[in-house]
């Protein structure tokens, strides 16, 4: 109520009707809400049940309203009564007229059918009883007659009971519940509206027997007649937050015992946190910092606590679920025919046309109710329009999961409402109830819509206490307190550790939605960094043979370098060298890549995170990207020696002997190769360019909004969520990006400050096997870089093509126009060869670069094929190249060949000499043995 200036005492509907309000004039002199709350809820108005038109911010906010009607329904419970009443001066019908609970038994009838006065006698089965404050008759004291807010103000209050005790103890809504005490000895709970008492015409002082209902305080002078229990709990209760800040809370060491075990008068007490984020534990060993809030009451979340899907303040629900990129969940089904008819999504027009076409899936009218009993004069069923054959309802919830699986249209789902809701079930819950007759064994009930049609479409949650709507059935929300509206629902996936409700569908997915990453790291879709035994032999094989024939190349060409007295040589057996130092630590890197596959096996899988944005596999990377890039480069270099050397060659103009010159040109040659392909290897992990390269950021575990290592994308949209909106125009980098994560979080005193051990998910952090980021989509910030890097790589194998290709036509000329069959042998043998390069480098890269060109336009997803083109496809080469730029190993391998070939021979020859001379032997005794039978 309003004090107004002028005197009288006003609604904040007079003040709207003659435009008082967000006048910007402090109609009020003992409240500013006609330029504060109500000027907020200005534009929102909402009619209750009487028709009165009241702010939709006033219902349920603790203030009166004239007769107290917004108060009369809060928290599920009903305080007061509606009932049918006729105006005496204008004979007007009210259906819904408001009884306050004062005027209920007061021996007054208020209603046409007298409903406000019967049940009014005390008998000897009436639990309690009061004096009534208007007749002074002893009447029943009802749930709904219980802790009902006061109407009439402070000066005038009107209440139930005379005795303001009894009318305002032992509350049914837990919610309405300030404190429990003795009161004469008996525990009873006080309501929240007579602690702290300022009622100047009563005489009225406690409630308990030891007066803690009456132990208030003033913190500030802006604060005053503040319970102590409001002191420090999380909650402000003043403008000015004084009892928040208060330096010492009132309930300790008062003397009182508010604790049940008494702690609150313990010696020193524990504390956490400072300023807005103090708070009183039982332990301060063990403190940390808290998440902030952006809104809301206590304004902080404690680490442990956060993402439990409690709203504990703000919009911390929102901000953790914004991690995981989910489709809003479709809960509700599309109804008609006054709420008795559902057409579940299959069969709603337009989808059930797309899906008939595609799926035949025919759809079928069935009448449901749970359960399937006879009721007492009801007769209506709800009318379902679902298909007609089962179907897989992993991907349903709410409505559409329980119709569908009741009414046994799903397979390997079973129905989820177990529980008959008996009339007695989830007391203070619709208060409208009708109960009707079941099968003629127990009383059930219904509730009636607008319409007068009677449902009983309600979920029971096991403990009896809570109905819930369908649509809040295996919605992956544990909406019952026991959580049994989740339990028997085969549409989801539980997290291991957390309990957390992730969709079936959501599971072995490849995207991470649980914490403790068991949706991804299970007996079923677990993974290692080299996938199946065939990709970790070819792994160790084709490492081993790289690195132990490039080592012998490599040696062979050192020792020889100096002995070079031809220009000609000594550059070509300085590339070798690169070719075999590349091939080599291609070889090393798959090697090294086994052996932690080897190590790691089943764990690597909860290990991934770890593993990818430590400093080792950025290292494995970089070595991997320079063996490659060194070698290309190399054999790029070496084809153009060649066909140099060929073309020269026809002029007779043949570089000489090795001189200060060429070997300085030799000499920037290797090392401008070398450089080009250390840039290229290093330039991802660099520093300065961590916006293009960086892919994601892995935060502690404590943070569990931040689940794995999400993209920049993810944080962005987190943030969103925490902030209100983020404008995606602004393109973020990653330095104000956790910045802004470390705003989030407070940074008290000295607790882990789990914001400071952001690891970064780097460019070869992709993917386990720790390779160059080539597989990129067009969203990438790193495409540029890759395509780049890609096109060069293709222009080096387009270049070494041509160029053995016109080695090739060169050669042949001058075989033709010489003659000689050694000549002509010897190009044979090196036509081979440079068809065998020519056809490896293309089954190499043209294979891969087109799988990229595929992946990058989204073509195909060909993530799930990178550990193969890593580790078999690209390394070929490093196996291949030591046999085809060197006689040496090539010529051994002949050899070896041709011995055991031999050996073969020889020993073929050998065995069927031996099963010649065995048979002739056989045959010449069989001919003994028959003459002798003969004589």
């Amino acid at each position: 109520m309003c004090k107004h200036r002028n005197g009288d005492s006003v609604t904040s509907l007079w003040l709207e009707k003659n435009n008082q309000i967000c006048d910007k004039k402090s109609d009020c002199i003992n409240t500013d809400l006609d330029e504060t709350r109500w000027c907020k809820g200005k534009n929102n108005t909402i009619e209750l049940p009487s028709g009165r038109v009241v702010f939709e911010d006033d219902i349920c906010d603790g203030d009166c309203d004239d007769n107290c009607e917004d108060e009369a329904v809060c928290g599920g419970y009903t305080y007061g009564m509606y009932c049918g009443k006729t105006d005496i001066n204008s004979g007007k019908f009210i259906p819904n007229y408001y009884v306050h609970p004062d005027e209920v038994c007061d021996g007054i009838m208020d209603c046409d059918r007298n409903e406000d006065e019967i049940n009014c006698t005390v008998t000897s089965q009436t639990e309690s009883f009061c004096e009534h404050s208007a007749n002074r008759i002893y009447v029943p004291i009802h749930n709904y007659t219980r802790c009902a807010r006061f109407a009439g103000g402070k000066r005038n209050i009107k209440t139930y009971c005379s005795d303001l005790v009894s009318s305002q103890s032992n509350c049914t809504d837990p919610g309405k519940v300030a404190t429990q005490c003795s009161v004469n000895g008996f525990s009873v709970t006080i309501s929240q509206y007579i602690i702290c008492p300022v009622f100047h015409d009563r005489n009225y002082t406690q409630a308990c027997d030891d007066g803690i209902d009456a132990q208030c305080f003033n913190p500030s002078m802006l604060c005053r007649n503040v319970h102590k229990h409001q002191f420090c709990d999380g909650i402000k209760d003043c403008k000015d937050d004084s009892d928040e800040e208060s330096s010492i809370c009132k309930w300790l060491h008062d003397g009182v015992q508010d604790c049940e075990d008494g702690r609150d008068e313990w010696g020193e007490w524990p504390k956490c946190g400072v300023g807005k984020h103090l708070r009183w534990t039982s332990r301060s060993d063990n403190c940390e910092n808290v998440y902030i809030c952006m809104s809301g009451e206590p304004g902080f979340v404690e680490l442990h606590e956060l993402c439990d899907g409690i709203e504990t303040c703000g919009n911390e629900n929102k901000v953790c679920s914004a991690s995981q990129d989910k489709e809003k969940l479709e809960t509700r089904v599309f109804t008609f025919d006054d709420g008795l008819a559902k057409k579940l999504s299959f069969c709603v027009e337009g989808i059930l046309e797309s899906l008939n076409k595609s799926h035949n899936l025919p759809c079928t009218t069935e009448h449901f109710i749970f359960p399937d009993h006879e009721f007492y004069g009801v007769d209506t069923k709800t009318k379902l329009i679902l298909p007609e054959h089962q179907q897989d309802c992993d991907h349903m919830f709410g409505e559409q999961y329980v119709y569908t699986s009741c009414n046994g249209k799903c397979i390997n789902s079973t129905c989820p409402l177990t529980t008959i809701p008996r009339y007695e079930v989830c007391p203070g819950q619709f208060p409208k109830r009708v109960g009707t007759l079941a099968n003629n064994e127990y009383l059930a009930f219904f509730t009636t819509s607008q319409d007068d049609t009677y449902t009983n479409r309600h979920f029971v949650c096991e403990d009896n206490t809570t109905c819930l709507d369908y649509s809040q059935v295996c919605d992956l929300v544990k909406d019952c307190e026991d959580g049994s509206d989740e339990e028997n629902c085969s549409n989801h996936f539980n997290c291991t550790s957390s309990g957390f409700l992730i969709p079936k569908t959501s599971r072995c997915d490849g995207k991470l939605d649980c914490w403790d990453l068991s949706d991804e790291c299970n007996r079923d879709c677990s993974k290692e960094i080299l996938q199946g035994i065939g990709m970790k032999v070819f792994s160790w094989l084709i490492g081993f043979v790289a690195a132990l024939a490039n080592v012998i190349i490599l040696f062979r060409h050192a020792i020889g370098l100096r002995s070079s007295k031809n220009a000609v040589v000594l550059v070509n057996k300085a590339l070798m060298i690169l070719i075999s130092f590349g091939d080599f630590l291609i070889g090393c890197y798959l090697i090294t890549i086994s052996a932690y596959d080897n190590s790691l096996r089943e764990t690597y899988c909860h290990k991934q995170i770890e593993w990818i944005t430590n400093t080792e596999c950025s290292s494995i990377g970089v070595f991997s990207t320079i063996g490659s890039q060194i070698s290309l480069f190399s054999m790029t270099g070496l084809s153009i020696v060649r066909i140099y050397v060929i073309w020269t060659s026809k002029s007779r103009n043949t570089p000489g002997q090795v001189n200060v010159r060429n070997s300085l040109t030799i000499f920037v040659t290797v090392l401008l190769i070398t450089l080009a392909s250390v840039a290229t290897a290093v330039i991802p992990i660099m520093g300065w360019f961590d916006d293009f390269f960086v892919n994601g950021i892995k935060f502690n575990d404590e943070l569990k909004i931040f689940i794995g290592a999400p993209n920049k994308e993810t944080v962005i949209r987190i943030l969103g969520a925490y902030h209100g909106r983020i404008s995606s125009k602004i393109k973020l980098r990653w330095k104000p990006i956790i910045e802004m994560v470390q705003e989030m979080f407070s940074h008290d005193l000295n607790y882990q400050d789990h914001t400071s051990e952001a690891k970064k998910v780097h460019f070869y952090g992709n993917d386990g096997v720790c390779l160059f980021k080539y597989f990129v989509v067009r969203d990438d910030p790193q495409r540029v870089y890759s395509w780049g890097v890609l096109a060069i790589n293709f222009f080096c194998f387009l270049f070494i093509s041509i160029s053995y290709l016109l080695i090739y036509l060169i050669t042949s000329r001058s075989s033709n126009a010489t003659g000689g069959q050694n000549e002509s042998k010897r190009m044979n043998s090196m036509n081979r060869k440079i068809g065998i390069i020519i056809t490896t480098d293309f089954c190499c890269w043209i294979p891969f670069i087109t799988v990229c060109a595929l992946h990058s336009f989204e073509v195909v997803n060909a993530t799930r094929w990178y550990g193969f083109f890593s580790m078999i496809i690209l390394p070929m080469n490093s196996v291949i190249n030591p046999f085809l730029y060197d006689e040496f190993l090539l010529g051994g391998v002949r050899k070896r060949l041709r011995e055991a070939l031999s050996i073969a021979t020889n020993f073929s020859a050998f065995s069927i000499n031996q099963i010649h001379n065995a048979a002739e032997a056989e045959e010449q005794a069989n001919k003994i043995e028959m003459r002798q039978i003969a004589a």
